[in-house]
């Protein structure tokens, strides 16, 4: 069996809002789409300037959870203890570097951002640069920040960029931390749901999201890839805003205001959490993934 429910049952259909935290745009962009019906997760980054209210997320019911940032910004752990993760300005460096995107990334209001790979690759480069018990330590910190934050444990993790399923030994210090706290991940390919069966850890059974200029996530293209239900857990990834203006550094600006109207023209048809078929759900309705051999 891949995933939590192997392709079988109803179809249902987790939508997530990335990048809460980011800033006020993003935050209020996410809102407008958890308040029409349309966004049921949010993945929140804790290590910006930025504090996000999570007050009326949690009043919505909304399944919150921590959006794993290891490329932007500074550490939450203190530099001194994550020194392989953090260049001479504090902000985090190393990685792989970013072959496939067509965007440069930059700074972002003197945050740098390390460059990563938008496929999820095995590089032992990756191990090779950075401590893995560093990493450890930091997502232990950014879990404590959730906390913070919530006043609860993140009800799924995520990774910013996709950086979890880039090397195999991080993939297993984040799927180290979901089996301690008892949460699904976000998965993009079928080894990392086997991985994920293997270890007991829920995941949603396929994949659907990106970024592209010009906004992805357009009506027409939510109706082209979802029209037609499929069996299992779905999992859309998405990245609104509202008039969200371009910056140094972070090229998905406009474009998230496009993602916003998009999804919002989609909301319009959404009855009693359900829309075109499918049962829109949170992460909660995830159950963990049979061990092989169980």
């Amino acid at each position: 069996m891949i995933g939590s429910t192997g392709g079988t049952g109803p179809a249902a259909l987790i939508v997530t809002a990335d990048d809460l935290g980011l800033c006020a745009e993003v935050d209020a962009g996410i809102l407008d789409l958890v308040r029409a019906g349309m966004v049921t997760a949010v993945a929140v980054l804790v290590n910006e300037p930025h504090r996000p209210d999570l007050s009326p997320f949690l009043a919505a019911g909304t399944s919150l959870g921590l959006h794993v940032n290891l490329s932007l910004g500074r550490p939450v752990a203190p530099a001194g203890e994550v020194p392989s993760l953090a260049g001479p300005d504090g902000c985090f460096a190393g990685g792989p570097t970013d072959t496939t995107s067509e965007v440069p990334l930059g700074r972002h209001g003197g945050r740098r951002e390390t460059p990563v790979s938008r496929t999820a690759r095995g590089s032992a480069g990756l191990a090779r640069g950075w401590a893995m018990e560093e990493v450890r330590r930091e997502l232990a910190a950014q879990v404590e920040a959730f906390r913070r934050l919530a006043g609860r444990d993140p009800a799924h993790l995520t990774s910013h960029k996709h950086l979890a399923e880039a090397d195999p030994l991080l993939f297993e210090v984040f799927l180290d931390a979901a089996a301690g706290l008892r949460c699904p991940v976000r998965t993009r390919g079928d080894a990392a749901r086997r991985r994920c069966c293997e270890r007991g850890i829920a995941t949603p059974d396929r994949f659907l999201g990106d970024v592209c200029r010009g906004g992805y996530w357009t009506e027409e293209r939510l109706a082209r890839e979802l029209g037609r239900p499929a069996a299992g857990v779905t999992e859309l990834m998405c990245h609104p805003g509202r008039a969200m203006a371009a910056r140094p550094g972070i090229w998905y600006a406009e474009e998230r205001e496009v993602e916003r109207q998009g999804l919002l023209a989609a909301a319009a048809t959404v009855t009693a959490g359900r829309w075109r078929g499918w049962s829109l759900v949170g992460f909660e309705s995830l159950h963990p993934a049979g061990r092989e051999g169980e």
